[in-house]
Parts: C-alpha cells; structure tokens; sequence
C-alpha cells in the first residue's frame, strides 16, 4: 500500500525558507566570519558569532520576514 503525503502551503513555504537560509548561509557565511575575527582576533569567537548571526537569520526567515537587502540585514 502506498501512502502519500499532500504537499501543503505550509510544507512549500517551509522548503523556500529553507532554501533561503541555505543559500544565504553558503553566500555569506565566511565573510560574516571574517568580519568577526577581524573584529574579535578569535577563531574561537568568530565562529560563535558567526553562529549566532545566522541562528537569528533563520529565526527571522521563519517568522515570514522577507529580506530586501539580506547583506545589509547580516551586518546590522
């Protein structure tokens, strides 16, 4: 017997979503790191701000914020 699963609203805006942080995180991951070690002079540090920056990207993206300028947002 074969099941399927209806794809919902929901379940696409999900995968957009998705596909939007990943995308952002491989665009811009390193240079938002960079710019944290050049501003703490830690790996250590900079890889923790760099994680931090991106966990409120992705809590933003799931609260349905549409980013004109997701750079811009990044280093605000």
């Amino acid at each position: 017997m074969k099941i399927s699963r209806r794809h919902t609203t929901a379940d696409t805006v999900s995968a957009e979503r998705t596909r939007d942080f990943d995308g952002l995180c491989q665009e811009y991951y390193l240079d938002i790191y960079r710019f944290a070690f050049s501003m703490t002079g830690h790996e250590d540090e900079a890889g923790d701000v760099a994680q931090d920056v991106f966990l409120k990207l992705n809590r933003q993206l799931e609260s349905g914020t549409v980013l004109d300028n997701p750079r811009a947002w990044l280093y605000r």
